[in-house]
Formats: structure tokens, sequence, C-alpha cells
């Protein structure tokens, strides 16, 4: 008979970070797309600002968003995964989809420090 155990709270909630992390990244894509697509028509140096900012007012903001969010994804996933219940799938997935949008900032780190003369 098979026990009926329930998966860690922590690592489904580390998933569901994951999820929402690129749920949001589309969304402001689309979103982004849709602007810069309806400012391209129009001349006029205000709204033209006016997207400038929104794009990287925004840029910085999902930046920011996306290294907090991703960094409490992986401390719930470790915490789920250090618990050492058998039901760790949600964990783990949470896990890898964290690290995915976790490496985009590790390879920034690591060209930014790399010597330019080689």
């Amino acid at each position: 008979m098979q026990s009926q155990e329930k998966p860690t709270k922590f690592g489904i909630i580390s998933s569901i970070l994951a999820i929402l992390l690129s749920v949001i990244w589309c969304v402001y894509i689309v979103i982004l797309m849709i602007y810069t697509q309806r400012e391209v028509t129009s001349i006029d140096v205000i709204s033209a600002l006016a997207s400038v900012v929104f794009f990287y007012g925004g840029l910085l903001v999902m930046a920011v968003l996306n290294f907090l969010m991703t960094i409490t994804g992986m401390v719930l996933s470790v915490l789920s995964l250090r618990k050492g219940e058998p039901k760790r799938f949600f964990a783990i997935v949470g896990f890898v989809i964290n690290f995915l949008w976790l490496l985009p900032y590790c390879i920034g780190c690591f060209t930014f420090f790399l010597p330019l003369d080689s």
C-alpha cells in the first residue's frame, strides 16, 4: 500500500515562485512590445521619453524583482530538500527553474570581473 504523503510546502511555494516569475517576465515583454510598437508610429518627444523611462525603469524593477524572487525560491527549495521527506519533486523543480533564472546574473558577474587583457 502506498503512503499518501504530501509534498513539502516550501517546495510547492518555490515552484509557484518560479512559475510566477516566468509569467511576470512574459507579461512584461508583451507589454513592452505593444508599447514600443505603438510609440514607433507616433512622433512625440514626451511619449518617446516616457517609452525610454518605461523601458529602463521597468527593466530595473524586473531585474531586482527577478533577483529577490529567485533567491527566495532557491532558499525555500534548499530548506525543503534538507527536510529529507520522500516527496521532493516540487522542491527539485523549483530549484532547477530558479537556478536557470539566476544563471544570467552569475554569468554577468563572472564576465564583469574578467580581466580585459588576456
